[in-house]
């Protein structure tokens, strides 16, 4: 299956980077990103894995945990659609769309 990332998802990894960057330096920030794109990669052998959830006004989705954050994505015919990586601490519905 092909993967696709949400411009949410896109933001989310930025930001995360940004974070870890002014936090841990640039070499464990690049760390932790790739152990994110990892983990969404490894949803090729195992896209439902993770049980669906559905929260008011979002689409049905997934959460994978990894780290201190959450893989919110949906299973398509064809494809796995990332749409946002949410920090565990964030409500699991927080602008979960299936549009961006």
């Amino acid at each position: 299956m092909q993967i696709s990332v949400s411009n949410f998802a896109k933001e989310d990894l930025i930001d995360i980077w940004l974070y870890g960057h002014d936090v841990w330096g640039e070499d464990l920030a690049d760390m932790y990103l790739d152990d994110l794109y990892a983990a969404i990669s490894s949803l090729t052998f195992s896209p439902y894995r993770y049980p669906e959830q559905s929260g008011e006004n979002t689409v049905s989705f997934r959460l994978m945990p990894i780290r201190s954050h959450l893989i919110a994505y949906e299973v398509l015919e064809t494809e796995i659609f990332i749409l946002r990586v949410l920090h565990k601490s964030m409500e699991k519905n927080t602008q979960i769309s299936g549009n961006t």
